[in-house]
């Protein structure tokens, strides 16, 4: 059995095509659509990678412990590339799916290069050409460089990047940082807090990204913003919280394996139910 062996037939789910970084997703659906992020670590026993043990709270609970106990194993061909925990709520009638910290939902790509690139790309190695290869933003940093895909596809051509494909991630890119014309003033101000962005850099990101004539021009915004974005610090949980805040994805809840405990990202915490009197 190989490391990333998938379950028994019938108990591996396909994850379907398109998702959130693929298509708009409106904030009732989103708000309907939370979801679990927690560590992933190697079981010698299972030969696979599984999510860290405890979990007792789905994304739907609001207080309390919920009746949690293990379904199956989602299969995955794109996103982190390894089969997912499925996991089923009794106290909250549902399943749900525990993905890797730094994916989301049908995620095709990490939000947040790993440390090593980080720390590879700032010492000028040449094995590393961008930190932000293989995550979100990486069609934006090509675009930047006047690289924008194939227009025209046709049989035989190589295995490379889609102009539309790439345009719409830019887009989605843009919407990510709290760019977009479309994202209201207050909400892009929330967000920028919430990656530790500062508010004029942030302002001239937004002015520089409406006024941008082609995905090139789009993407030196984003560029602009990804140099001055804190890389350390938990990117990848202030990234989940900010494509909460422009309903990018459904509310993004976190497992916090040494404490036990569910969090939540920055400004992303859902409001505490009311209370009767004492």
């Amino acid at each position: 059995m190989g490391f990333f062996a998938l379950g028994p037939a019938g108990r591996v789910r396909e994850t379907p095509k398109g998702g959130s970084f693929s298509h708009d997703v409106s904030r009732p659906q989103a708000e309907a659509s939370g979801f679990l992020s927690t560590d992933y670590v190697a079981d010698a026993k299972e030969a696979r990678l599984r999510p860290v043990e405890g979990i007792d709270r789905c994304p739907r609970a609001v207080e309390g412990i919920c009746a949690i106990s293990k379904h199956a194993w989602r299969s995955r061909k794109t996103g982190p590339g390894f089969p997912l925990r499925v996991l089923q709520c009794r106290t909250h009638p549902h399943y749900f799916t525990v993905y890797p910290l730094g994916f989301t939902p049908y995620a095709r790509q990490a939000l947040a290069p790993l440390a090593s690139a980080v720390r590879a790309a700032a010492s000028g190695s040449p094995a590393i050409s961008s930190p932000w290869d293989r995550t979100v933003f990486e069609a934006a940093v090509r675009a930047a460089e006047g690289k924008l895909g194939l227009r025209d596809v046709i049989h035989g051509d190589p295995v490379e990047a889609r102009y539309v494909t790439g345009r719409r991630r830019t887009q989605r890119a843009g919407l990510l940082l709290g760019l977009a014309a479309q994202t209201d003033e207050r909400v892009a101000e929330v967000v920028a807090q919430s990656l530790g962005l500062l508010g004029l850099d942030h302002q001239a990101g937004r002015r520089a990204f409406s006024r941008a004539h082609t995905r090139c021009d789009q993407g030196t915004a984003i560029v602009s913003m990804l140099h001055v974005l804190p890389t350390t610090g938990a990117l990848e949980t202030r990234l989940l919280g900010a494509g909460f805040l422009v309903g990018l994805w459904g509310r993004p809840a976190l497992w916090d394996a040494r404490t036990s405990s569910r969090t939540f990202p920055p400004f992303a915490a859902p409001s505490a139910p009311p209370r009767g009197p004492p």
